[in-house]
């Protein structure tokens, strides 16, 4: 429990991000008067960056009312490109009729709201949240952070994240040295960009069937197709970033398929069809059953073979 009665409370580093305000400044003492004595405190945005690069805070609690663009510091953070520890707890003390501000903050991927005027047993209590029963993350081509769908999961790709939490270890007194988070954090972010990359997939996988159902029966398949060919160029984007070699090959390949299809719409047969998913099913099937190798193992000659069909 986050308790008045919590050991190590005093070991853990706290950024606390804020204006000059009075009312600011009681939530500052009050942090200190409970125990959370180790404290970054400053009303500075920039200052906040280089504490968050080099102090290594496991709680940040923002204002609402620090000068600058919270939002996008916290988001830079989540995104692995500010400090060492993306999944840091993450408070924002907001007024509740800023609902467009609060909306922009959860996309950014903050934890926990804390209502003004503040009190210091609903701080508390959201800090013991992040210590008792914290979100699990989910990474998608916009986001990264808590997850808060409804726990319904169709598909392991479905499933969140289960961070590392170096504000429940120091509680527990077991805290996580700075070699273990970044091997528990590289292995996390690892996890995260592999399940968004399936679930991407997947959705590929089925945009192609809508399209090869509609084919012939009206135009509606033209629409799928340009989202589609959208998607391939992401997925050349994204692979090529993420080093995979073969999967490059499959998406470019791909990709001028469709380019070729959206450039003679009325020449396209159902082979034409039949082909692209024989292209995109073996990335499918290897990145859900883990053995990508073995699913192309032939992909090099096939796509040095494959000539496109002809009406």
């Amino acid at each position: 429990m986050f308790s008045l009665e919590m050991n190590n409370k005093d070991q853990i580093p706290v950024l606390y991000a804020r204006t000059t305000a009075a009312n600011c400044i009681r939530v500052k003492n009050s942090l200190i008067s409970v125990g959370l004595t180790n404290l970054l405190d400053t009303a500075d945005i920039q200052v906040t960056r280089a504490y968050l690069t080099s102090k290594m805070p496991e709680v940040a609690i923002f204002d609402e009312d620090l000068s600058g663009d919270i939002a996008a510091l916290i988001h830079e953070m989540r995104w692995s490109r500010l400090g060492p520890n993306p999944f840091l707890s993450v408070l924002f003390l907001v007024s509740s009729d800023r609902s467009a501000l609060m909306d922009r903050m959860l996309a950014a991927g903050i934890d926990e709201f804390v209502f003004k005027p503040v009190a210091l047993q609903s701080l508390l209590q959201r800090l013991e949240k992040q210590v008792q029963k914290p979100r699990n993350f989910i990474a998608t081509s916009t986001y990264i952070g808590p997850d808060r769908r409804v726990s319904f999961y169709n598909h392991e790709s479905e499933r969140p994240v289960v961070p590392p939490n170096a504000l429940k270890a120091r509680i527990e007194g077991k805290p996580i040295s700075n070699e273990n988070l970044k091997e528990q954090v590289t292995q996390t972010l690892a996890l995260l960009e592999e399940r968004r990359i399936v679930r991407e997939v997947r959705h590929f996988i089925d945009l192609a069937g809508q399209m090869q159902s509609a084919f012939g029966k009206s135009g509606d398949w033209t629409k799928l197709l340009t989202q589609m060919l959208n998607m391939s160029r992401h997925f050349v984007e994204l692979c090529v970033g993420s080093g995979l070699v073969a999967e490059v090959k499959i998406f470019q390949f791909v990709r001028h398929h469709l380019e070729r299809l959206q450039a003679n719409p009325e020449s396209v047969v159902r082979a034409d069809m039949v082909m692209l998913l024989s292209a995109i099913s073996p990335i499918h099937s290897g990145i859900v059953s883990g053995n990508l190798a073995r699913e192309l193992v032939d992909v090099d000659r096939f796509l040095g073979t494959y000539q496109p069909m002809q009406p």
